[in-house]
Order: C-alpha cells, then structure tokens, then sequence
C-alpha cells in the first residue's frame, strides 16, 4: 500500500475529528521496515523548522546572538523527543500498557506532526500581536496534551482517558528527573572540563 497525501490528509482530519480514532489508524498502517526511523526524523526536523521561524518572527529586543544554531536545535529538539518517547515506552510497560518503542517513535511522531499547522497559526498572529501569539500558543500546547492523552490511550490500550492522563503525570515526572539528573551530570562534566 502506497501512502501518499490523500491518505496523510484523511489521517490529519479524523484525528482533528476523533483523536484516539486517528491514532489507532496512524498505528495499523502498514508501514515498511525502517519507515517509521524516518517518519520520526521527518518530523523532528520539521518541528525545529516552525521552532526556527518562531525566532525571525519574535520581537526586535531579542538578540540574534541569543538564538541556537539550526544543527543545534535539531538535536535538542530530537534529544527531547527520543527522551518523551522512552518515557513514554518505559511509563506504558510498567504499568501493562502494549504499545511497542517503535508505535511510541510513531505516535509521537504523528502528535509533532499533526500539532505543526496549528503553532505555524500561532506564529503568524504572534507576529500581528504579542499578546494574541502568546494566547493562541496556550490554546495550542492544551490541544496538544489533549491530543497526547487520547494517543497514549490508543498506544497502550487503555479503557479510560483517566488512566492515560496519569500514565503522562508520571511520564512528566520521569522527564523531569531524567532531565534534572543529565542537566547535573552535565554541569559536573562542564565543571571537570573547567
């Protein structure tokens, strides 16, 4: 099975419409071997993009000196998923949950996509206004854990919302400790350097 654009677009409006229904479809493709690697990169270098046009669209006050390199970005925004993505995983298996790394890498993967559209929005009424960008970008980050929520209960098969709103409260604590425990160990390493 070929999947082209009329496809993808018919994923992207039934997750607007059902997000759990999008998500379980977007899982029972039938991808080929190593599709889903890419998929993942795809949309991590797309994400870097928006957050790219995100800092020539922000006010003159910024210095330009302030912002990352692209390369760079790419991979903090690719570290920052592959971590979600673990978490994710690890969080699903301890408490019975099904889904597989390779369907996290891809429902992950599919939320960074299908959330791309709506900041691409918020940036171009953040450029018209400050104060409607920094609402709209609100809005869009609560979509998005809404979206989250749903997606994590079609990976892990969930009965219930409920279970996997608590399986991301505690995905949330295990990235923060995760980041709090590599932020040290990457002082101490800066430190030694030093």
């Amino acid at each position: 099975m070929t999947i082209g654009w009329p496809q993808i677009s018919g994923l992207f409006r039934l997750t607007l419409r059902d997000p759990r229904e999008g998500a379980e479809a977007v899982l029972a493709l039938p991808l080929p071997r190593g599709a889903v690697s890419m998929i993942f990169v795809t949309s991590v270098l797309l994400s870097t993009l928006v957050s790219g046009a995100a800092y020539v669209t922000a006010p003159p006050e910024v210095d330009p000196a302030a912002l990352p390199e692209p390369f760079v970005a790419f991979i903090v925004q690719f570290g920052l998923s592959a971590v979600l993505i673990i978490t994710l995983y690890w969080i699903g298996k301890l408490l019975d949950g099904q889904g597989s790394i390779s369907e996290t890498m891809l429902i992950v993967s599919w939320l960074q996509l299908v959330i791309l559209p709506f900041t691409v929005v918020a940036l171009f009424f953040g450029a018209i206004s400050t104060s409607l960008g920094v609402m709209i970008v609100a809005a869009v980050r609560l979509y998005e854990i809404w979206l989250l929520v749903n997606f994590v209960q079609a990976l892990h098969r969930l009965s219930s919302l409920w279970q996997a709103a608590k399986m991301i409260l505690l995905a949330i604590v295990g990235l923060a400790l995760g980041l709090a425990l590599f932020s040290s160990v990457l002082g101490i390493g800066l430190g030694v350097g030093a």
